[in-house]
């Protein structure tokens, strides 16, 4: 009997092993997420990490004298509400094998390269993010080599080279399907970049060069109006597949190889054929036909030969429609403010903070107005004034939006707070607001009969309401904070106001 009932406990414990093992299968495949503040954390959530699972990092890692890696199918994401640098890399530090998703914040750096950093490296990573949002997935203030990487779906920068000293090699990468604001491109080099090996494609800029740019067995094209905007030295070797250079304002083919060509150029790889359909003549007006003259009618009086009653008088027909000349019209007037001009054809669209909302009604810093104007300037103010050194001590080179407050402080359009600081995330107000804009027209007096205000910024607050700006209106508060809905409102209408007819 013992024996039996041995046999029967034997059995029933192999069926029911199977059934356990199964569903302790299903539970270890759910995906899972887990969150990060250290460097150690990292490393050790990435080994005990899964395929398929995910981790957020909630706070800046800083990686020197060694590499991140990983060889698993994990997502890097970030933490909710955290907006800082997801990661420094220092000397010899480095991210290998890593996918990377950056997705939920707006006017942020996803990989930051250190100043005076001389090799970190970042190989055979991926980094994907939203068309909705600005994310500059890597800023190289120092040398850097990116090896092997994929950059797909952002809102602004794949690669930004701010500093002039910086020398980044990017080989053997994929850089593609960028929605970026106006006169924004994938990349944008301030110091000395080296593109190899690798393709520039399907964006709606591609790469700005301020600084020296050498381009070696490379695809760039299809992105929008400018492959490659240059205002520094380029280098570009024969061009890969049967793309040419051309001239985009003029339509000239430029021969290849360039070498340290310095001219401020808009370019662009096309086929023959792209640019045959691109560059063709606009064609012949066709002549409207002049209208045939109506013959003048001949008093017929041979009825009346010894009438004498003169004939009746009738006015004469022209012999063609008349047509009023039409008045000269004054050219029309422009934005600047010295030789800083604001391009009015543009118009201000604000980018998400990573909701899928635009946050109306959420204060206007100063860090974000530096960077509106700064794409409201026309390309020939950037070329002029765009600059990659700090001009704040508290916007170091290395934040995002130091080439903007860099740029339109040199153009004067802003002068700072005092002892050398922007304060890039105060709050703005109206009046603060207007003087700023005031700076590209002429003052105009007028007698505010509403508005109660005879504070420091009375003169801008006249040329406003004198302009057509904005009403005298009793509910005008001056010093009341500005919302960036109403920052948008405001400067679209006075760009509509400039824009030429």
């Amino acid at each position: 009997m013992k024996r039996v009932l041995s046999v029967f406990l034997t059995v029933a414990m192999l069926l029911c092993l199977p059934v356990t093992t199964f569903a302790a299968e299903v539970e270890e495949s759910q995906p899972s997420t887990c969150t990060v503040y250290t460097l150690n954390e990292l490393k050790a959530a990435l080994a005990a990490a899964a395929d398929g699972d995910s981790i957020a990092i909630a706070d800046c890692i800083e990686i020197s004298d060694e590499t991140v890696s990983s060889d698993k199918a994990v997502k890097i994401v970030r933490s909710n509400g955290f907006t800082d640098d997801m990661f420094v890399l220092g000397n010899q530090g480095g991210l290998s094998g890593l996918t990377i998703e950056d997705m939920t914040a707006d006017f942020v750096n996803t990989v930051t390269v250190a100043i005076d950093t001389e090799n970190a490296v970042i190989e055979r990573c991926s980094f994907s993010g939203s068309s909705e949002h600005f994310v500059m997935f890597i800023v190289a203030c120092g040398n850097a080599e990116i090896t092997d990487c994929t950059f797909q779906t952002n809102g602004c920068l794949a690669l930004s080279v701010p500093v002039p000293a910086a020398a980044v090699t990017v080989r053997n990468c994929t850089i593609t399907d960028f929605t970026l604001p106006d006169g924004e491109s994938a990349i944008a080099n301030n110091g000395n970049l080296t593109l190899e090996q690798s393709k520039v494609y399907g964006n709606t800029g591609g790469i700005v060069n301020s600084g020296t740019l050498t381009v070696r067995a490379s695809e760039i094209h299809g992105n929008g109006n400018s492959d490659i905007t240059s205002r520094g030295q380029l280098n570009l070797a024969e061009s890969s597949g049967d793309r040419l250079l051309y001239n985009a304002a003029t339509g000239e083919q430029l021969s290849l190889p360039l070498s340290e060509y310095t001219d401020t150029a808009t370019l662009l790889f096309l086929t023959e054929q792209e640019a045959a359909d691109r560059f063709k003549p606009a064609p012949e007006p066709t002549p409207e036909p002049e209208p045939t003259p109506a013959p003048t009618p001949t008093p017929d009086d041979s009825d009346n030969d010894d009438d004498d009653t003169p004939p009746v008088s009738r006015p004469s027909r022209p012999s063609r429609p008349a047509v009023s000349k039409p008045k000269p019209t004054a050219p029309a007037p422009t934005l600047v403010c010295g030789n800083a001009v604001l391009d009015t054809s543009r118009s201000v669209v604000l980018q998400g903070y990573g909701d899928g909302l635009l946050h109306l009604e959420d204060s206007l810093t100063r860090a974000q107005m530096a960077t509106i104007l700064y794409r409201l300037l026309d390309e020939k103010s950037i070329a002029e004034y765009e600059a990659a050194e700090a001009a704040f001590t508290d916007v170091p080179a290395d934040m995002w939006c130091s080439r903007y407050v860099s740029t339109i402080a040199k153009a004067g359009i802003v002068a700072g707070v005092g002892n050398g600081c922007f304060y890039p995330n105060d709050k703005l107000t109206w009046a603060q607001i207007l003087t700023v804009l005031s700076r590209f027209t002429e003052p105009k007096a007028c007698a505010l009969q509403h508005i109660q205000y005879d504070g420091w910024a009375v003169e801008a607050v006249q040329t406003a309401v004198a302009l057509g700006w904005i009403e005298d209106s009793a509910d005008f508060a001056p010093n009341a904070i500005i919302s960036r809905g109403d920052f948008m409102q405001l400067v679209n209408g006075v760009l509509t106001l400039y824009r030429a007819v």
